[in-house]
């Protein structure tokens, strides 16, 4: 019954850390949890966030994903120890599509209006009832807190993409439950030490395959293929190759500050170790700075830029960098570009030396942050701090309201913040929502 998926998002070892229990207290319950995390996980990320475009506040990245995956699956076992195999009785994981006796019914009723003082769906079989008290119960509030409280997004219930979302997970989790329920639902408490002693050994032993997979123990052809995987090796065939790049000075800084951020912040050597998770940070925080202060390089002159450096990779490493680049490029860059002609445009009209010289500049109601565009109409804008957490109603944005922010975008900037009024003061740099994760 062990299972391995394709792609392992939470690891055996991982869940077992985390679970507050000896090996010997696992039970085909926390089995069942373990798998359910890695299935929703891939289904998240495969089936349902890879369709949203990038600048969708909603988007989550791979991390995210599996940390709402964990909230998800450990709500979910909460529920099912408290209830399906605890005060309810009824069995309904076990016999989903079964519909229930009269008398079944009443006493579902009674439990769910005891337990959760709630509404009890008009439903007709098991699958039903427990669809409705798992989106309820568990679904809707995990995924709404976890937006709130992990990702700093303020969501209402009534969001529409939201209840998608909900109402996706839920068809995971009841499929799921078709699928390994009648192995590992029936006896929940049972013993489950076999096979998590399985999967362990798994995880040990695709370790140690990676711990071996060095140069030193490789063959020729392997050493050989080293060398030209290697970062600087990368970067020095690439400009023997493009000589036009090395010539420009504005793209040739640009190639500079990735090549010292591989090498430097993220500390890689071999690029088919790269992730292209590495490469969204250094769009979303690196690059937008450097663009700013260099306005003779422009966005798509960049993108281009990059689409010849990983097609050089891809060609020489034997990555496949350029798909995934390829994949997400799009609306990255254009976002990118968007959010420096707002800055652009504002600096323009207010340039920083102004405001620094400013009386405004050492005023000590000035705060200065990072902040959310939560809500925007005529009567000001809702900014919520992401790292102090609180909110600012009623924000005036002189210049930036007519330029084409979002909902969602960041601002990094000062307000000044005054009894009754507070506004804008100076806007150093404006981030697109698909650049958050690395804000918070």
């Amino acid at each position: 019954m062990a299972e391995q998926s394709k792609k392992t998002y939470m690891t055996a070892q991982e869940f077992v850390d985390s679970w507050e229990k000896e090996i010997y207290e696992l039970t085909f319950l926390d089995y069942f949890t373990y798998l359910l995390i890695n299935e929703l996980s891939s289904s998240m990320e495969n089936d349902y966030f890879k369709k949203l475009s990038l600048e969708n506040i909603h988007n989550l990245h791979t991390h995210e994903i599996t940390s709402l995956a964990f909230a998800i699956a450990d709500s979910l076992q909460s529920f099912l120890e408290k209830n399906c195999f605890g005060g309810c009785a009824l069995g309904c994981p076990n016999k989903l599509s079964a519909p229930f006796t009269p008398e079944e019914d009443q006493r579902r009723i009674e439990f769910v209006t005891m337990e959760f003082d709630g509404i009890t769906a008009n439903c007709l079989t098991r699958e039903e009832c427990f669809h409705h008290d798992v989106m309820t119960y568990v679904v809707a509030d995990t995924i709404i807190d976890f937006y709130n409280f992990e990702i700093g997004l303020q969501l209402e219930e009534s969001d529409e993409q939201l209840k998608k979302l909900n109402q996706f997970i839920m068809n995971v989790i009841i499929r799921f439950i078709y699928k390994k329920g009648p192995e590992l639902l029936n006896a929940p408490n049972e013993l489950a030490t076999d096979l998590f002693d399985e999967v362990l050994d798994i995880d040990d032993k695709g370790w140690e395959e990676t711990l071996l997979d060095t140069p030193a123990e490789e063959d020729e052809t392997e050493i050989w293929k080293y060398k030209y995987q290697r970062v600087d090796y990368i970067f020095d065939a690439f400009l023997e190759e493009r000589p036009d790049y090395m010539t420009d000075p504005g793209l040739s800084k640009i190639l500079s500050f990735f090549k010292n951020y591989l090498n430097d912040y993220i500390v890689l050597d071999r690029f088919d170790l790269f992730d292209m998770d590495d490469f969204d940070e250094f769009l979303s925080l690196i690059l937008p700075q450097q663009l700013l202060a260099e306005e003779n390089i422009t966005v798509p002159g960049t993108r281009l830029l990059f689409f010849h450096l990983f097609e050089f990779i891809d060609q020489n490493a034997e990555t496949r960098l350029l798909e995934e680049f390829d994949r997400f490029a799009g609306d990255k860059f254009s976002e990118l570009e968007r959010s420096l002609n707002i800055v652009r445009a504002y600096q323009k009209q207010k340039p920083l030396i102004n405001f620094l010289l400013s009386e405004e500049a050492g005023d000590p109601d000035l705060h200065e942050g990072y902040f959310e565009i939560s809500f925007d109409d005529s009567g000001g804008c809702t900014l919520y701090d992401i790292h102090m957490k609180n909110y600012y109603n009623g924000v005036r944005m002189p210049i930036v309201q007519n330029l084409p922010i979002h909902k969602g975008d960041i601002i990094q900037g000062q307000l000044m913040v005054k009894a009754g009024d507070t506004r804008l003061a100076f806007l150093d740099m404006l981030y697109p929502a698909n650049s958050r994760y690395y804000l918070f």
